[in-house]
């Protein structure tokens, strides 16, 4: 396990509390994330100086093919439907228990089986969305480290290119939009939603999501420019600050780039949406009575 200080204010973080405290010491403070507004500047502070600790037993969501773990029953049923190849027969360890070897040698087999399968159907079924509401999160696990950065790093497209790389994962489409509100995945059924209301949750969860990108990318070994990946972060918080604070070019912006990215992506979430709700793939759910 690892340890580590989190600034509730933004997200940095680093492992000496020392660093912490000369963080939010400076005379220029660091911006607000969306879930800091939840605090007072006080309690931000104190919250910021709690340890935390990296604890693998989050992910609680085992391969049986594999065994490697998720920490959502969603991104292991996304693992195992398009991206799981078994164990590796190189690795396996002798036991004298016959039960498991048998069933590690089963395992490979019938994965390969169903490689097979899978790649001559290449059909992406989605058993799982993820639900849109206030403390909803995207999944990510499909966006690598170096992807990460790369986002980071077009500084005009930071929450376009976000969201896009997002949507790439169908567990994300929870949401369709039509000209004055919005249905929204919740509570395993779709609920309305007012369309500002859906957008400052996008905004927000984007903001939260590229906070999230740069504490990884930082801590990672990969080759990077760590100031200006603090700039890049600046520039998408001061956008969410202008977004919070009613700046009409930003919200407009804001507004138009939601809904061209989602609306590129209708079709594909209707037909996951019905999947879900064992609906009928012709069934229009943005015709029915939540508009």
């Amino acid at each position: 396990m690892d340890s580590y200080y989190e600034c509730k204010r933004c997200f940095y973080k680093c492992n000496k509390i020392s660093n912490m405290k000369n963080h939010l010491n400076r005379l220029k403070k660091c911006d607000r994330t969306l879930d800091s507004f939840k605090f007072e500047e006080d309690k931000l502070y104190e919250l910021s100086l709690i340890k935390n600790v990296f604890n693998d037993d989050k992910k609680k969501f085992k391969c049986e093919k594999c065994f490697v773990t998720y920490s959502t029953n969603g991104n292991l049923k996304r693992h195992m439907n398009e991206y799981c190849k078994g164990v590796d027969s190189k690795n396996v360890v002798v036991n004298n228990n016959s039960n498991i070897t048998n069933n590690i040698v089963n395992n490979i087999t019938n994965n390969n089986t169903n490689n097979t399968n899978n790649n001559t159907n290449n059909i992406n079924i989605v058993q799982f969305i993820n639900p849109f509401n206030i403390s909803s999160k995207w999944s990510t696990d499909h966006i690598n480290v170096n992807e990460q950065y790369d986002i980071l790093m077009k500084t005009k497209l930071l929450y376009s290119n976000t969201l896009e790389k997002i949507l790439e994962n169908d567990e994300n489409l929870n949401l369709l939009i039509d000209k004055n509100n919005g249905i929204v995945y919740n509570n395993d059924d779709l609920e309305k939603m007012e369309l500002d209301k859906l957008y400052r949750l996008v905004i927000g969860k984007l903001n939260t999501v590229l906070c999230n990108f740069k504490n990884e990318v930082e801590k990672s070994d990969i080759d990077k420019n760590i100031s200006l990946i603090e700039d890049e972060i600046n520039i998408a918080n001061k956008l969410f600050f202008d977004y919070k604070n009613n700046k009409d070019d930003i919200r407009l912006r804001a507004k138009n780039m939601i809904n061209d990215i989602y609306n590129n992506k209708r079709e594909r979430t209707q037909e996951n949406l019905n999947k879900i709700l064992n609906k009928s793939p012709d069934d229009d759910i943005s015709k029915k009575n939540y508009f």
